[in-house]
């Protein structure tokens, strides 16, 4: 049962520690701490106000259960689709293909997208972006079944997880993929985390439909086919509007606290 209502000043080291780890420890115990509501001043929000709980009185779900929502698997479409289609592309015009190294670069596609999710829902998080009333993103931190900190580590896993499922496609070709793979990796951690953060810059968009377009899809088919054609420049931009448009629209959901710097 819930036991408190505690606020905490913004930029506080307090509340950045609640934040990152989802329990505050009070009266000589660890309490779960569940934000509910942001207050706002006429410069922007002011203070966040927390639920807490006693830990043996919060109930959660499975950890597949957490995990899984924290992945969001219906996002992997925006990375999946793309290559698949790369692929389909390739066989279908009859281009050799290194069956093993392919799925091994599928693979870091996914991981790299994952990735993604976990670090933008901490850094959106830490910046009130996605906390109560808008709780965007997967909801697992907003609803105190995973806290920042694992979140944190988990996607820096995933990241360097997908840069090795794309190590045996960089070795045959080095010379193109060490330069998209490194937009890659480079893309992936500075989308939202400090101090590139270029997600909450003017350039966002662009990156999104960078890697989430063309890069991917040239990427993609170098790995799994050692070339590439108009065709796939073609699928790249098309996967890349897609991508650039999810994003925009995500955006306008949260236009009065995330506006475009």
């Amino acid at each position: 049962m819930s036991q408190a209502v505690l606020s905490f000043k913004r930029d506080s080291a307090q509340l950045i520690s609640v934040l990152m780890d989802g329990v505050l420890f009070r009266h000589g115990e660890y309490w779960t701490a569940v934000p509910r509501e942001v207050v706002y001043n006429p410069s922007g929000a002011e203070s966040l106000v927390f639920e807490i709980f006693r830990l043996e009185n919060f109930s959660k779900p499975s950890f597949m259960t957490r995990w899984l929502q924290a992945i969001r698997p219906g996002s992997l479409t925006l990375t999946g689709s793309p290559a698949l289609s790369v692929f389909l592309n390739g066989m279908v015009k009859g281009w050799s293909c290194s069956l093993g190294v392919a799925f091994l670069a599928f693979l870091g596609v996914l991981f790299f997208q994952i990735s993604v999710n976990l670090l933008n829902d901490v850094e959106d998080y830490l910046r009130f972006i996605d906390l109560p009333p808008t709780c965007g993103g997967s909801g697992v931190l907003q609803k105190g079944w995973l806290n920042a900190r694992q979140l944190r580590r988990v996607g820096l896993f995933f990241l360097v997880l997908g840069m090795g499922m794309g190590v045996p496609a960089v070795i045959q070709s080095p010379k193109i993929l060490l330069v998209i793979g490194g937009i890659g990796v480079l893309g992936v951690y500075g989308y939202s985390n400090p101090p590139i953060g270029i997600k909450y810059r003017k350039l966002g968009d662009f990156l999104v439909f960078l890697l989430g377009g063309p890069c991917l899809a040239l990427g993609f088919s170098q790995a799994a086919f050692l070339q590439w054609d108009g065709s796939v420049f073609g699928l790249g931009f098309f996967f890349g509007f897609i991508a650039w448009a999810i994003s925009f629209a995500h955006r306008l959901q949260n236009i009065e606290i995330d506006p475009l710097k």
